[in-house]
């Protein structure tokens, strides 16, 4: 016959070697994350570069979309409503391209120990936040904060 195993009440019990090895591994990748994500921080010229180059581009759009905002004499009321479809897919992108400038100059600041780099990026930050267009309106709240 086959004997039955008891089950066993008693506790597994995790051996302290183990748990301290296990600690020391896992502060060891901590470590290394820490270390990775610090030294990503990245060139913070280039993201100023960036910033300057996607602002120029705001410049381009905003040409462009006044230019849409004109209606041709004789346009069908089809034309018309594709170019309203398009007016409204260019405002869209116009915001967008004015948060990833703002995103470029703040990641340049987190990017930088330099404190007269950081003033000067802040100063652009505030000037891309007094801008009023068509695509963004001047945000004082964060002018002043």
């Amino acid at each position: 016959m086959a004997k039955k195993r008891r089950k066993s009440k008693k506790k597994k019990k995790l051996n302290k070697k183990i748990a301290i090895i296990g600690a020391i591994v896992f502060l060891g990748l901590l470590a290394a994350a820490v270390v990775v994500l610090r030294g990503r921080k990245g060139d913070p010229l280039e993201f100023i570069s960036d910033a300057e180059t996607t602002l120029t581009e705001i410049e381009g759009q905003l040409t462009e979309y006044r230019k849409m905002l004109v209606a041709p004499n004789g346009e069908t009321d089809d034309k018309k409503q594709l170019r309203l479809e398009q007016v409204e897919l260019m405002l869209e992108a116009g915001k967008t391209s004015y948060n990833e400038t703002a995103r470029f100059f703040g990641r340049a600041v987190g990017a930088t120990n330099d404190d007269e780099l950081k003033i000067e990026v802040y100063f652009k930050l505030a000037d891309l936040f007094a801008i009023e267009d068509e695509f963004q309106e001047g945000d004082w709240a964060k002018i002043r904060s």
